[in-house]
């Protein structure tokens, strides 16, 4: 029985129990492929663990991101020697520093990024107007 099957209601909010049945099974299908330097692709893996082909796009992606977040908890908690990593090739696990570290990098880019936008966005005019601030 699939992670899908187990999971009727698949275009809405999946239980806690479904994440983490769906972030072991990204680890397993990931762990087969460590250390040969090859990455599995989101709609690849949405097929490998199970989520089924009628679930929309974007949806499907979504459920992705949120086993792969759930997997990377996991995987610190059970001190892991290896981490989830994603490019833009997709998903792989690896204990190669290299990758890690390009990883952990375009991560803190990416977080840099976002919070440029929120300071640039707070002093907007359109945050004053909302706020009341003159």
């Amino acid at each position: 029985m699939t992670v899908a099957e187990r999971d009727p209601g698949s275009d809405t909010r999946p239980t806690r129990e479904v994440i983490d049945r769906r972030a072991v099974a990204v680890v397993q299908v990931l762990a087969s492929h460590r250390g040969t330097g090859m990455f599995e692709s989101a709609a690849d893996l949405a097929s490998q663990i199970g989520l089924p082909a009628t679930m929309s796009h974007e949806t499907r992606r979504r459920r992705i991101r949120e086993a792969v977040r759930r997997a990377r908890e996991l995987l610190r908690e059970a001190g892991a020697e290896y981490a989830l990593v994603a490019n833009g090739q997709g998903y792989a696990l690896t204990g190669d520093r290299e990758l890690i570290r390009a990883w952990l990098d375009d991560r803190k880019r990416a977080g840099l990024t976002d919070l440029a936008e929120v300071h640039r966005t707070e002093r907007s005019p359109a945050v004053d107007a909302a706020t009341g601030q003159t």
